[in-house]
C-alpha cells in the first residue's frame, strides 16, 4: 500500500472518528425488499474495501456546517418580521416538519428551521392539510378576504389546478423574489409557469436530496466484462456519460449471461418517463406568446425512444415494482440498478463493490437531467396571504438555509459513512445538481386527457405505429391546451373584462336622451357636443360621468345599461344607484366562513 493511500485512509478514519452517531435516511419505504436483515447501522465502524481508489476531491471537508448555515441567511437582504408567526400547509410534512421523520436528514431541517427563525424573528408553524381539503378552505379564504396560510408546499402535480382555480398569486411580479439564485430550482419555476405568470417554485428546502434518481453500479461485474469503472466516473466529471455509452456497458455485460444488465424498482412505473426526459425531451413547452403546447415529436425523441425499447426489451433487465432490485444489486447479481439516492444507505454493507453515477443523457452537449416525481413540493403563496412579500422572504430564507446545511451535511454524511471511494462523492455532488422538473406533470392532474403524451411515451417500446399515433394525440393534446390554458393563464383577462363594454353603446342610443339629463352633474356635458355624438360614442359619455365616480362600475354599467335602464324612469335614479353599489357588497360569502376565524387567531402581525 503506497504511502498517500495510506495516509487517505487514516485521514477518512480520523474523520469517521469525530461524527456523531447517525440514523437512517429513507423517503419511500420499499424496506421489505431490503437485501440485509442486518441494519447497516448497527455497528460503529463504517465500511472500507480493500479496494478504494482516493482521488482529491474534497469539496465538502471544510467549516462547520452551522457557520455556513448563518453565512448563507447572514447575505440575504430580508427584514426582520418582529415575531410573526408563519403557517405553512402541505399534505406532507417529509421535509418541513422535523416531527415528522425519525432519521438524520430530521436533525438538518430542524437545525435550519429554528435558524430560519432566529434570522427573521418569526415562528414557523406547519400544518398537515390534505389537497381536498386545501383546495377547499383556499377557496372560502379568497371569498371572504381573510388568509389561513401563509405559504404553501404542494406536491408538483397540484399546483395546475391550484393555479387554475385561482389560488396562487404570480410570484414574478406580485412579490420581489429573486427566482435565479442557486438554492431554487429555475426548471421548477418553468414548469409551473404559463403565460408569463409563475405560480410556484422549488428549491434545496422542499426538493430532498434521497428522492432524486442515481445509477449504481456493480465495479466488479463491469471489470469482468472489460469495462474500466474509472473511465465511467471520468466520462461523468467530464459530461460524457450517454445512454449510449450506457447500452455499451449493458451489451457488454449481457455476453458474460450470468448477471442482470439493468434493474429497477422504485422508478419502475415511471422508468420510460426518467429515460426520456434524461435524454432532453420534454412532455410539455411554452411558445412564443406563453402557450403550452406538446414540447416533441417522432423526430425530436427517436433517440429517446430507442434507448426505452432497447432497455425494456433487454431479456437480462428488470424493470418491476415487485422486483427485488436493490436486495439483487447488493448480493452482487446486478451489474446496474436504477434507483433513488434514499437506497444508498442499504448498500453500507452490502457484498458487492459499488459506486453511483448520474443518470446518463442523451447528448454530450446537454446537462444531467433527473426527472423529479410528480409528488415533489413547490413552495407557493395563495392569493389570501395578507403579506405576500414576508411570505416570499420566508421561502427564501428556508431554501438560502437548506442549501447551506441540509445539502452539506447530507453529502458529507453519506461520504463518511455510505459512499466506497471519492469519485461517488464527486458523482453524488453532480446528482445533486440535475433535478428538472416538466409542464406534462405539473398539468395532468388539471387536465387529465393530457395524460395521452405521457402514455405514448411510456408504452412507445412495444408500440407499433408509435409515430402516427403521435399525430392522433398530439392534435388532440394541443387543442384542450390551447382552448383550456389560455382562459386563465394568458395575459389578456383585462380585454374580455372590457369587451362587454363595446357591447351595450348598441343598445343604449334610444336611452341616451334620458341619461344626458338625469344628473345634473352633467349639465356641462350636456352643452359639449349635440348629444348625438355622445350617443354615437357612449365612452365619450361614459369618461366625464361615470369613469371617475366608481372606477369598478365597467361590471356594474352593464346590468345597469340592459334590463334596469328601462325601470329607470324619473330622478328615482341617485337612489337606485346606492342599492346597485350596496349589492356587489353583499359579503354572503363571508358568512359561508366563520370558520375561517381560527387560523386568523394564532397569526400575529
Amino acid at each position: 500500500m503506497s504511502y498517500k493511500r495510506f495516509f487517505a485512509i487514516l485521514t477518512l478514519c480520523l474523520l469517521l472518528v469525530s461524527l456523531p452517531s447517525c440514523g437512517r435516511i429513507i423517503i419511500r419505504d420499499i424496506s421489505d425488499s431490503m437485501a440485509s436483515d442486518t441494519d447497516p447501522y448497527d455497528t460503529d465502524e463504517p465500511y472500507i474495501s480493500d479496494d478504494l481508489v482516493f482521488s482529491e476531491y474534497e469539496k465538502y471537508i471544510g467549516e462547520n456546517g452551522k457557520n455556513q448555515l448563518s453565512k448563507y441567511l447572514d447575505q440575504l437582504s430580508i427584514g426582520r418580521l418582529d415575531g410573526a408567526t408563519v403557517i405553512i400547509a402541505s399534505p406532507s410534512m417529509d421535509y418541513i416538519s422535523p416531527d415528522s421523520m425519525n432519521s438524520e436528514l430530521s436533525r438538518f431541517v430542524e437545525v435550519r428551521n429554528s435558524a430560519v427563525e432566529d434570522a427573521l424573528d418569526i415562528r414557523l408553524v406547519s400544518r398537515n392539510v390534505s389537497i381536498k381539503t386545501l383546495s377547499r378552505e383556499l377557496k372560502q379564504s379568497a371569498l371572504a378576504g381573510k388568509d389561513r396560510y401563509d405559504i404553501l408546499m404542494l406536491p408538483l402535480n397540484e399546483v395546475g389546478r391550484f393555479a387554475y382555480d385561482g389560488l396562487l398569486i404570480d410570484m414574478s411580479s406580485e412579490c420581489d423574489i429573486e427566482l435565479s439564485h442557486s438554492y431554487f430550482n429555475i426548471s421548477s419555476a418553468s414548469a409551473a409557469s404559463f403565460g408569463g405568470a409563475v405560480y410556484g417554485i422549488a428549491g434545496d428546502g422542499s426538493i430532498m436530496p434521497t428522492s432524486i434518481s442515481a445509477v449504481y453500479m456493480n465495479t466488479e461485474i463491469l471489470r469482468d466484462a472489460g469495462i474500466n469503472p474509472q473511465k465511467l466516473y471520468s466520462d461523468a466529471a467530464q459530461g460524457n456519460w450517454t445512454w449510449d455509452e450506457f447500452l455499451r456497458c449493458t451489451d457488454a455485460v449481457g455476453v458474460i449471461e450470468e448477471f442482470s444488465t439493468v434493474t429497477s424498482q422504485s422508478l419502475a412505473d415511471s422508468f420510460p418517463d426518467m429515460v426520456f426526459t434524461s435524454s432532453g425531451n420534454n412532455y410539455l413547452w411554452l411558445d412564443s406568446d406563453g402557450i403550452a403546447t406538446v414540447g416533441y415529436d417522432p423526430e425530436s425523441a427517436a433517440d429517446a425512444i430507442e434507448y426505452i425499447s432497447a432497455l425494456m426489451n433487454d431479456h437480462l433487465a428488470v424493470v418491476s415494482s415487485e422486483y427485488n432490485s436493490i436486495g439483487d444489486f447488493s448480493k452482487g447479481k446486478t451489474a446496474f440498478a436504477i434507483e433513488h439516492l434514499y437506497v444508498m444507505s442499504w448498500l453500507v454493507n452490502s457484498d458487492a463493490q459499488w459506486g453511483i453515477l448520474p443518470v446518463p443523457k442523451g447528448d454530450e452537449k446537454g446537462n444531467y437531467r433527473s426527472l423529479a416525481a410528480e409528488d415533489t413540493l413547490v413552495f407557493a403563496i395563495p392569493t389570501a396571504s395578507h403579506d405576500k412579500q414576508a411570505s416570499a422572504d420566508v421561502i427564501t430564507a428556508i431554501n438560502a438555509a437548506s442549501e447551506g446545511y441540509v445539502y452539506e451535511p447530507f453529502v458529507s454524511y453519506n461520504m463518511n459513512n455510505v459512499l466506497r471511494d471519492n469519485e461517488s462523492v464527486n458523482m453524488l455532488d453532480i446528482i445533486l445538481d440535475s433535478a428538472v422538473f416538466d409542464r406534462g406533470v405539473t398539468y395532468d392532474e388539471r387536465f387529465p386527457s393530457l395524460a395521452a403524451i405521457t402514455e405514448l411515451v411510456r408504452n412507445s417500446a412495444s408500440a407499433e405505429d408509435w409515430a402516427n399515433t403521435y399525430d392522433t394525440v398530439a392534435k388532440e393534446a394541443n387543442e384542450i391546451l390551447k382552448d383550456e390554458l389560455p382562459i386563465y393563464f394568458v395575459e389578456d383577462e383585462p380585454e374580455e373584462t372590457e369587451a362587454p363594454e363595446t357591447d351595450p353603446p348598441e343598445t343604449d342610443p334610444p336611452e341616451t336622451k334620458p341619461a344626458e339629463t338625469k344628473p345634473a352633474e352633467t349639465k356641462p356635458a350636456e352643452t359639449k357636443p349635440a348629444e348625438t355624438k355622445p350617443a354615437e360614442t357612449k365612452p365619450a359619455e361614459t369618461k366625464p360621468a361615470e369613469t371617475k365616480p366608481a372606477e369598478t362600475k365597467p361590471a356594474e354599467t352593464n346590468p345597469a345599461e340592459t334590463k334596469p335602464a328601462e325601470t329607470r324612469p324619473a330622478e328615482t335614479k341617485p337612489a337606485e344607484t346606492k342599492p346597485a353599489e350596496t349589492k356587489p357588497a353583499e359579503t354572503k360569502p363571508a358568512e359561508i366562513l366563520p370558520p375561517e376565524s381560527e387560523p386568523a387567531e394564532t397569526k400575529p402581525e
